[in-house]
């Protein structure tokens, strides 16, 4: 039990040290320092800040010879749409250092190396689900505030204003991820690209249905002409419906969702409780080859029959 609670303790101390370290790293999106770059110096106050902005993009240009393996443009896919402004190199150099921290302070605390390794294996884990756990809560909030954002762009369009102008306001004024997004689809139209281009590429660092939803209207509405006030009102009209009938779904499959838990939790939690209730009781599971047989079936088990239940209570709108 006492080592139970020293790994706990110190993956919870290298999750707040990695949260702190990928929310404070850099204030600037990772893919727009180029852009930036072309500005030159501005002598502002933040001179240190362009200082170790050119450490970072030191470190960036020697890691270019790893963008040819298809893992490490995955990994730096993952990290776009996450929001996290990190480079996957810093990504992975960050999460060695606090694997090796936490592996040296177990094995130090417990005199185990076996448990030190195994630390440093859950650090790697707890990072990685992390990292999805922060890409999906990013595109929820992403597609929550979709339809905010096409009914600002169709007032400014009704005001008169352009597309590119209206885009722009919907930067300015929404919050975040919708005003990141955005904003960098502006950059790129300011720089040549065209609008369905610079909409398609918030559609690849988003892939959500709503977003391929606009970017598909905008881009008819461009070539065959129509009004786009009307469009974009409409589509956010859809886009709040099916939210409305998502939750509704959500509501109805909660029971089940919350039964998949529990028929998951309680077994394990119940060989825990027995195991430091009555260690005697529990020996011939842990200690023969038939026992360790009848737990590996039963893990195979719990997840096989996880995933029935919540594929059973999951429904797409």
């Amino acid at each position: 039990m006492d080592k139970t609670l020293t790994i706990l303790i110190f993956l919870l101390a290298c999750g707040t040290f990695y949260a702190l370290i990928t929310a404070f790293m850099r204030k600037e999106p990772a893919q727009r320092q180029g852009l930036e770059a072309l500005k030159g110096p501005s002598g502002s106050p933040e001179a240190f800040v362009e200082g170790a902005s050119s450490r970072r993009e030191a470190l960036g240009r020697a890691s270019r010879q790893w963008r040819r393996f298809d893992q490490y443009r995955s990994l730096e896919q993952t990290l776009e749409r996450a929001g996290w402004n990190l480079t996957p190199v810093e990504f992975l150099i960050v999460a060695f250092i606090v694997a090796v921290v936490c592996a040296v302070g177990v094995a130090w605390w417990q005199h185990s190396v076996l448990w030190g390794g195994l630390s440093a294996v859950m650090v790697g884990i707890v990072a990685m689900v992390a990292l999805e756990y922060a890409r999906i809560r990013r595109m929820a909030r992403f597609e929550a505030a979709l339809p905010e954002a096409l009914e600002l762009m169709a007032a400014s369009l009704r005001s008169g204003q352009g597309f590119q102008r209206a885009l722009q306001v919907t930067a300015e004024d929404m919050p975040s991820p919708v005003k990141e997004e955005f904003g960098m689809a502006v950059q790129d139209i300011t720089i040549g690209h065209t609008v369905e281009e610079a909409l398609q590429s918030i559609w690849r660092r988003v892939p959500s249905y709503e977003m391929e939803l606009i970017t598909t209207a905008i881009g008819i509405q461009l070539q065959v002409g129509g009004n786009l006030s009307e469009i974009l009102q409409k589509i956010a009209d859809t886009l709040r419906e099916r939210a409305r009938i998502r939750g509704e779904i959500a509501t109805l499959t909660a029971e089940g969702k919350l039964s998949a838990v529990m028929v998951f939790a309680i077994p394990i939690l119940l060989f825990f409780w027995m195991k430091s209730a009555n260690p005697t009781y529990m020996a011939p599971l842990l200690n023969t080859d038939i026992g360790r047989m009848m737990l590996l079936m039963a893990a195979i088990s719990e997840c096989v029959g996880m995933i029935i239940i919540w594929k059973m209570v999951s429904m797409e709108v």
